[in-house]
């Protein structure tokens, strides 16, 4: 299997962004600054004087660092920075909830023009390849009208990592083989999606729904499923109808199908800005770390 992950850490050490941390008295965050400081890249230290020397002591003076007033919360103030453009991207989660660090950039950057509502997705190095499954943070049940919204931002987020969108609105159902509410919904996402990259004028994403897993990804199955030949069993985005739906099928990527996953990484924020798993690992900083570098090298 490709290591894609490897791949992006190459990638993004071409570019000299500044990303910023704030949760520095997590030992994970400060081994992961310490390993990309000596890789060549350039994390940015946020927190109070006194958490910085306590820290960081006499290392201190290897990063460049921004001093957060005693009265202001680390976690704000950061995103403050990446709103006034002090640095190209936030990454924090390591100890915050998703809320927290999702309220502290939706505060300062907002979102970008015409974008209703963020949305969350994560990278998966498959045996298939590359895959962006979403959304997997912010929107638990969304309506048909966030779900395309979803779509539409997935198949965005995609191209910055060199994947040409082939998206899968997924359901319990294919092509209307059962008529349900929730089916439903996802039908209507999926005519709402087509419906915006048509009126963009954007022609080389392909989209379909509704669409059970199998039909999403397995020529084979789709032959038989969708057999108008409009859908080739390819999908390299899966949108999932709901968080429930989503945390399942990504855990059983992971824990079953030996998938690697990176995230949530938001998309729909003005400046990049990202929300580590609390049960992150060091390496799972440092890709995301590379990440955010290419969003924020890819966005100007």
């Amino acid at each position: 299997m490709q290591n894609f992950f490897t791949k992006f850490i190459e990638e993004s050490k071409e570019y000299n962004q500044k990303i910023i941390y704030d949760e520095l008295e997590d030992p994970r965050i400060k081994d992961a600054v310490f390993a990309l400081r000596h890789q060549g890249f350039s994390p940015v230290l946020c927190h109070t004087q006194e958490v910085l020397d306590r820290e960081f002591g006499v290392n201190l003076e290897k990063f460049e660092y921004i001093v957060c007033p005693d009265s202001e919360n680390p976690t704000v103030y950061a995103a403050r920075m990446l709103a006034e453009w002090k640095v190209g991207g936030f990454i924090s989660g390591a100890v915050n909830t998703t809320g927290q660090t999702l309220r502290a950039l939706i505060k300062n950057t907002g979102s970008q023009e015409g974008v209703k509502r963020i949305s969350g997705y994560f990278l998966m190095n498959t045996l298939r390849g590359l895959m962006l499954i979403a959304d997997c943070a912010v929107q638990p049940n969304p309506n048909a009208e966030q779900l395309a919204e979803i779509a539409y931002l997935s198949a965005k987020s995609a191209r910055t990592f060199g994947i040409e969108p082939k998206i899968a609105m997924l359901s319990f159902s294919t092509k209307w083989s059962a008529e349900h509410e929730m089916s439903n919904k996802v039908v209507e996402a999926t005519q709402l999606a087509k419906a915006r990259f048509e009126a963009e004028g954007i022609t080389d994403v392909q989209i379909e729904g509704e669409l059970q897993l199998d039909a999403a990804i397995n020529p084979d199955v789709a032959k038989k499923k969708v057999s108008d030949g409009s859908w080739g069993g390819d999908a390299n985005i899966l949108i999932f109808p709901d968080l429930n739906s989503w945390n399942i099928g990504y855990k059983l990527m992971q824990y079953f199908g030996g998938a690697q996953a990176v995230g949530p990484i938001i998309q729909g924020l003005n400046k990049p800005g990202n929300d580590l798993s609390r049960g992150c690992s060091v390496d799972d900083i440092m890709v995301l770390h590379s990440i955010t570098v290419l969003q924020a090298e890819k966005s100007q």
